[in-house]
């Protein structure tokens, strides 16, 4: 299972206020408490699928008349088969001049690599030249246009909307060597 990010604890948080919203909602508003469920999955995914499931099926247990059961059943089916893939990485990177061996989506799994220049992440963690770090996975968040690096040594976040992160990846050869 992927880590989740903040955007989908955002999204957990939003649905679980749409929930409560419509255990109290009358049977007139239940289609427009279910298109929200609907919205958010759809922005959402995968990480959010089971959850809106769960508290749709939670409501329509405690709903008192058969349509709104029949609707609130209905929109967790519709969640459930709903074919979504997963959220693939980063789009392909502008291409790099001849010889640039390295970007964030180039780095392999179990490689060690070495932070080659000191510099500050987007969580404010200084990471130091010299570190030396195994790579596992990393995952795109397209909101802040960064990065979120998975390493055995802990996790390296790096975001576009940042400035000094924006140098990083920019010239990502010159942070990160493979050893």
């Amino acid at each position: 299972m992927k880590p989740r990010n903040d955007r989908t604890w955002v999204l957990l948080d939003n649905l679980r206020k749409e929930f409560e919203q419509l255990l109290r909602a009358p049977d007139e508003d239940v289609p427009k408490y279910i298109e929200k469920f609907i919205e958010t999955f759809e922005s959402g995914g995968s990480m959010v699928r089971f959850p809106a499931i769960k508290m749709l099926e939670a409501s329509a247990k405690l709903r008192k008349s058969e349509e709104g059961r029949r609707l609130i059943l209905a929109a967790a089916e519709q969640i459930r088969q709903t074919p979504f893939p997963e959220i693939q990485g980063p789009p392909p990177a502008p291409p790099r001049p001849e010889g640039d061996p390295q970007s964030p989506g180039k780095m392999k799994p179990g490689q060690r690599y070495l932070v080659l220049r000191t510099f500050t992440d987007f969580d404010r963690q200084v990471v130091e030249a010299g570190r030396e770090l195994t790579f596992l996975s990393y995952s795109f968040f397209p909101y802040d246009g960064g990065y979120t690096l998975y390493f055995e040594e802990g996790v390296i976040r790096l975001a576009e909307i940042d400035d000094g992160n924006i140098v990083i990846l920019r010239d990502f050869p010159l942070y990160f060597g493979e050893v």
